[in-house]
């Protein structure tokens, strides 16, 4: 998300909010890279000596390392995007596999709240030991849209203060 304190929802143009991109291809490829050449290197002199079963061992081992690059980088391929139209407000949550899911909501009723984040089941309040993380919702009093959970949580209320803005200035207008 953008760190500009001036950023905000223009009518009709489109806001996107993308997840942190610590991996992208080229420092998963250079991650990968490495992780594969300190294999080999432990895995080659076992290898020599007769104890094979280590080399398939640091093989499964890479290839395990690998999916789980491709899926974290499949995930970050999911973003939402916010697009302030005449009295509405579209949420568009694009997930990985480029579906989107569409809410609209009514931008002079549309109000941002941080909520405790849903854990079914799990106990809230100050007698848990888990730590409760805030989502940011948008509702207008029928419609719920949750903005930003792929979003560190320092970057919701940024978000938030982003959005009421717009919303307050386009209720001026």
């Amino acid at each position: 998300m953008s760190a500009d304190p001036d950023a905000r929802l223009l009518e009709g143009v489109p806001f996107h909010v993308y997840p942190v991109l610590s991996s992208t291809s080229r420092s998963r490829a250079v991650m990968l890279s490495g992780a594969f050449g300190v294999l080999a290197l432990t895995s080659v002199p076992f290898a020599i000596s007769g104890a094979w079963p280590v080399a398939v061992a640091a093989t499964v081992t890479g290839g395990m390392l690998t999916g789980a690059f491709s899926l974290c980088a499949r995930k970050n391929r999911q973003h939402q995007i916010l697009l302030l139209k005449g009295a509405e407000l579209h949420v568009d949550t694009v997930s990985p596999s480029q579906a989107a899911t569409r809410i609209t909501l009514h931008a002079g009723w549309t109000r941002a709240r941080m909520a405790p984040e849903d854990r079914a089941g799990q106990p809230h309040g100050p007698e848990s030991l888990l730590e409760v993380t805030e989502r940011l919702c948008l509702t207008d009093g029928k419609r719920r849209a949750y903005i930003g959970d792929f979003l560190p949580p320092s970057e919701r209320p940024l978000l938030k203060s982003v959005i009421e803005r717009s919303l307050q200035l386009h209720a001026v207008k």
